[in-house]
């Protein structure tokens, strides 16, 4: 080979190495070139925000901005509010008057319950009467049940005696059994009218009598509370 060909043969590998390395120094940098251009013609939007509403007449300016509330849906008639929608109370309902009926029937119907009072220590109830309350002169046996403190008498007939320092009242009773203890009255007014009226024990004035038991040592005493007199019908009896 004649030194001219060496020399451009020499040429040409050199500029092939040297673009070779340009190429390889330029290529890594051409795609954010690429990027580069693409933003640059992506348009910018001209429009401007919407100015802001003017507020409502009788709404102040911290309102204007707020979401309304979403309308809450009516109570069915089964719900247990008394507030109708537009916020008034619901007029109060006539009580039934069978309920109420009922409720006084049950009142009336259910019997007090007795109070029995605590014992005192060392102490026994009695439920007998004492002896010295046991009329001397009884015909037939007398019960000697003690009745409780605050036990009520209601309308019982008998009539009024006297037996030593005590007006007593005797029960009427026509039963063959054990008649009922006589009890001791407390005076009173109405007492004051039972020996008026039978002219102190001496007269057959029959009497309907209510009122108090109580008890004090063993034996009975009654506070007279109604009195009424039983009228003689003679044979018509």
């Amino acid at each position: 080979m004649s030194q001219i060909t060496y020399s451009v043969y020499v040429r040409v590998v050199l500029g092939l190495s040297v673009i070779a390395a340009l190429a390889c120094i330029t290529w890594p940098s051409m795609p954010s070139a690429r990027a580069q251009q693409a933003d640059s013609l992506i348009p910018i939007s001209t429009t401007q925000p919407a100015a802001p509403s003017a507020p409502a007449a009788g709404t102040t300016p911290s309102d204007a901005g707020r979401t309304p509330p979403a309308a809450t849906p009516a109570s069915s008639s089964g719900g247990a509010s008394n507030t109708s929608v537009s916020g008034d109370p619901e007029p109060r309902r006539e009580p039934d008057p069978t309920a109420v009926l009922r409720e006084l029937t049950n009142k009336q119907n259910t019997a007090p319950r007795p109070v029995v009072l605590p014992n005192r220590p060392n102490q026994i109830r009695s439920t007998v009467i004492a002896p010295e309350a046991v009329p001397a002169n009884a015909i037939r046996p007398v019960s000697n049940r003690l009745l409780p403190d605050g036990y009520r008498l209601v309308d019982r007939t008998g009539r009024l005696t006297r037996e030593g320092d005590y007006y007593v009242f005797a029960f009427e009773s026509r039963s063959e059994g054990e008649a009922e203890a006589p009890l001791r009255l407390l005076p009173n007014r109405l007492l004051e009218d039972m020996e008026d009226f039978s002219e102190g024990g001496t007269r057959p004035v029959v009497f309907v009598v209510s009122g108090e038991i109580t008890e004090y040592h063993g034996v009975n005493y009654l506070l007279l509370q109604k009195l009424l007199t039983r009228p003689n019908l003679g044979n018509l009896k």
